[in-house]
This record gives C-alpha cells, structure tokens and sequence, in this order.
C-alpha cells in the first residue's frame, strides 16, 4: 500500500511535525528543515539531540490528542 497521510501542520508549544505518514500499523514524524547556509551537511547531522528531544516531545503530544 504504501504512505498514506495523516495529518499536516501540528503544531503545539513545543514545536511543529509536518506532515505525519501512516504505514501499516506505524507512524512517521517527518522533520522538513530549511537551510539558510550554503554549506553541504548531511541531513543526519542538522539532528540535534535538541531537536530530537523537541521532536519526541511533539510527536507524544500528537499521539496523546489522537487518542482521545
């Protein structure tokens, strides 16, 4: 089946996931970043473990509202 989209634009005080992709049973939180630098760094390393820590916790959040 594939990817299917779930939800665009959350956003809450703890940041914003755009979009949230469904896949079978699974969820994918997908971070889209803007680079104002020209420098060439590989995605994995504009990951903070700031913005990793941010992400969780909005992802928690999104699936906490989900449920109710």
């Amino acid at each position: 089946m594939g990817f299917a989209l779930i939800a665009r634009n959350f956003s809450s005080s703890c940041g914003e996931i755009d979009p949230m992709m469904r896949y079978d049973e699974h969820i994918a939180f997908i971070a889209v970043q803007c680079r104002r630098s020209d420098r060439l760094v590989g995605a994995i390393h504009s990951m903070t473990a700031t913005k990793q820590r941010k992400l969780k916790r909005c992802a928690a959040l999104f699936v906490s509202r989900q449920k109710a």
